[in-house]
């Protein structure tokens, strides 16, 4: 879903009807590719929106809703557990 969102932006016939994705999704894409898993909270944000709209869409990714909305809790727990303040 991250390669297709990056890959939105160089498809469109018109560039200015869709927003660029931000750097961090770039990198996270990045990241995943080199084989890693570890993220900054910049790009988890990144991936977080990206996953959401897509959870949001009513198109073909209709077929992998159930992983996708997995992932994106898995997302949300990542970014919201790393910002529990310690007592």
């Amino acid at each position: 879903m991250l390669l297709h969102r990056i890959e939105q932006e160089e498809t469109a016939t018109d560039p200015t009807d869709i927003d660029s994705p931000p750097l961090e999704l770039f990198q996270a894409f990045e990241t995943i590719d080199g084989g890693a898993v570890r993220f900054t909270d910049p790009q988890l944000e990144a991936v977080q929106t990206t996953l959401a709209s897509y959870q949001r869409s009513t198109d073909w990714w209709e077929l992998e809703r159930g992983a996708l909305e997995s992932l994106l809790e898995h997302v949300t727990n990542a970014l919201e557990t790393d910002r529990v303040p310690a007592d």
